[in-house]
């Protein structure tokens, strides 16, 4: 699932995690009905609050979640065109 093309999966779910106030970024990918996502917050302790803001799962699949503060060594989650990766 990509930004390109005529699916809006990404979008959505983009515009569902950004109105979380301490996401910084995140990205995705699938494995087989699950959808992993590894993303940055705004500061430590809140990893787990960002977690539980966010559904059990998104369109059918189960959603998997790992939080880590931002740090300055940390780089995009994308470097590109956001998509889901299998």
């Amino acid at each position: 699932v990509s930004r390109i093309g005529e699916g809006r999966e990404m979008e959505e779910l983009d515009d569902y995690i950004f109105q979380i106030p301490w996401i910084v970024d995140y990205r995705i990918s699938r494995k087989g009905e699950i959808l992993e996502i590894e993303g940055l917050t705004t500061e430590k302790g809140i990893e787990e609050k960002a977690g539980g803001l966010l559904p059990g799962e998104w369109k059918g699949r189960k959603l998997n979640c790992t939080w880590k503060s931002a740090e300055p060594e940390d780089e995009p989650c994308y470097r590109g065109k956001r998509r889901i990766e299998n």
